[in-house]
């Protein structure tokens, strides 16, 4: 019996330890994309006091800001680039844990059942063998209380004969 609770709540922990997995892998997705937004938040800022920079050091020339800022702009279209590339990399990826934490729960969900159906299954032949045996026992305690009430009956059945007998 010991070892079929203990593989019961084995699987359980299983089948816990996936979701649990799935929702770790998932925190440390969010904090590196966020991390990965942050930073690229900080490289927008600095461009822009750049170009900022660039102007203010020579507000007159318009094709030296003009090609700094096409050049700050073309880095930044770069960056966004892989930016979606790895946003739809990380959403593949999602997928395929997706798939593996959910196989991983139904195995676990699957040994818990086989688990419990042979628990059941032993505890109702436990129960049958129990219940025959009890049934046994209730009979032979029937016939030997009824052995019992016939012996007495025929003993007060011959008293009862004696006394009518005169005798």
């Amino acid at each position: 019996m010991g070892q079929r609770i203990n593989r019961f709540v084995s699987t359980m922990n299983e089948s816990s330890d996936a979701m649990l997995d799935m929702a770790d892998m998932g925190n440390e997705r969010v904090y590196k994309w966020g991390k990965v937004m942050v930073e690229e938040a900080r490289r927008t800022q600095r461009e822009q006091a750049d170009l900022t920079r660039i102007w203010l050091e020579a507000p007159t020339d318009a094709i030296g800001f003009t090609k700094a800022a096409i050049e700050t702009w073309t880095r930044r279209q770069r960056r966004r680039f892989e930016l979606g590339r790895q946003a739809i990399s990380e959403m593949a990826g999602v997928g395929s844990e997706t798939r593996d934490t959910l196989q991983r729960v139904v195995e676990a969900n699957r040994e818990a059942v086989q688990v419990g159906v042979e628990a059941g299954r032993r505890a109702a032949t436990q129960a049958g063998r129990e219940a025959r045996e009890t049934a046994s026992q209730v009979a032979r305690e029937v016939s030997e209380r009824t052995e019992e009430v016939a012996d007495a009956a025929e003993k007060a059945s011959r008293s009862n004969a004696r006394r009518r007998n005169g005798g």
